[in-house]
This record gives structure tokens, sequence and C-alpha cells, in this order.
């Protein structure tokens, strides 16, 4: 587990997660690109325990990949609160790594002028490969993460490994926003996601 200590590649990953999903917008606006695929959802939660690492470690092996990268989108670097990143909330794993050092990882403190680590100070984040054909966006304020896949083969791979534990639209809807709390989100979220 390696944390990303150059602007240029942290800036770099931001580019290519920009050209995949819309990551400046929240649920439940559409987040994807046009002519995306729109069927799987997760729990934010899930992105910061090892329920998650062990999944994802299942797909990379079936669609024979060794890495990801795990990046934190919001808070900017902007908002880390010092004058020098030294490292910033983004890391890099491999298949080698294990549960238990992407857990201390996102448990570091990433070096900025508040409590930071990522596992408390993360608000939107983004997990892909270095090839960008696929990609998990999470949204602390919806409590949802939106899978995205390029290709039919990389969904079905993905479904395969993580099992029962994804959501699907109807069963995401209803976890982020119960019936009747809040009418006008769930439309505005069937419209775009249903």
């Amino acid at each position: 587990m390696q944390f990303i200590t150059s602007e240029a590649e942290f800036e770099s990953i931001v580019s290519e997660a920009e050209k995949l999903v819309n990551i400046s917008t929240s649920f439940p606006d559409a987040l994807l690109r046009p002519g995306s695929d729109k069927e799987i959802f997760l729990t934010f939660d899930e992105l910061r325990m090892s329920l998650f690492f062990n999944h994802l470690q299942n797909f990379l092996r079936a669609i024979d990949v060794s890495d990801f990268i795990y990046v934190v989108l919001d808070p900017s670097p902007d908002e880390y609160g010092v004058e020098r990143i030294e490292k910033f909330k983004a890391l890099k794993s491999t298949l080698s790594d294990t549960e238990e050092d992407f857990l201390n990882a996102l448990n570091e403190y990433a070096g900025g002028g508040r409590p930071d680590c990522i596992m408390d100070d993360s608000n939107r984040i983004f997990v892909s490969t270095m090839k960008y054909d696929w990609c998990i966006l999470g949204d602390r304020d919806s409590d949802l993460a939106f899978c995205y896949f390029s290709t039919p083969h990389l969904r079905n791979s993905f479904r395969k490994a993580y099992g029962s534990d994804i959501l699907n639209a109807e069963t995401a809807i209803n976890y982020a926003w119960p019936l009747k709390s809040n009418p006008e989100l769930r439309e505005q979220f069937v419209a775009n996601y249903l």
C-alpha cells in the first residue's frame, strides 16, 4: 500500500476520473457520462471496510489486474490546511496488500492541518485501476457508491466477485432516501438511474 505523493500524479488521476463520471455532482444527480451502465450500487461505508477490499481483490484476480487506486476527491488537496502536501489522500494497492494494510492506510494521518485520515475525512471517493475501464464513485452525502464498467465482461466479473452485497437501483434509492423521507430526491434518482 503506497500513498501518492506527486501532485502531478494526483491531478492526472482526477483528470481521468472526470472522463468517466461527473465527479463534481452528487446523487441523485446523474454521475455518469452519457451511455454508461446504470445498475450496480454499494453503500459508501463499505468503501472503507475490509469487506470491500476483499471483494475488490477477488474482482481484480478475476480480470487479471494486479493493482488499484483509491482516491479521495473531496475534500480536495486545497482544503488539507498545509502549505506543502507530503502525501495526498490517495493510495495505490496491489494484490500483495492485505486487508490490514488497507485499513491501516485508511486510518493513517495524511499530513493535513486537521484530523484528516481517509477513514474520517472523505466525502467523495474514487476507486479504479490505471486503465480506467471501470470505477467506483462513493458519495458520503447520499451514503451510496456507484459502480461503472466499460464492458459487460467487467460488470459481470464484478457481480460474481462481489456477490449478494451489491445493491440494485431500487434498493439503493430506499437505502439513501427511505420512503416518504424526500420525495423530490427519490424522483430525481428514479429519473437518472431507473
